[in-house]
């Protein structure tokens, strides 16, 4: 699946914002661990999230 499908597909069922939605499809779609301080925005996804800062 690329990037844009999966996006939109997790906009479509989970009401995730696009842009968040983009960047957590980047990282699903290369098998990528997403390292950021807002874990809220992506806890939907199924991705590896790692959040360096606590």
């Amino acid at each position: 699946m690329d990037i844009t499908n999966s996006a939109i597909i997790a906009f479509r069922n989970k009401k995730i914002k696009i842009a968040d939605n983009l960047i957590g499809s980047t990282a699903k779609c290369n098998d990528l661990t997403l390292v950021t301080r807002n874990e809220k925005d992506f806890k939907n996804l199924d991705i590896e999230i790692k959040n360096l800062f606590v």
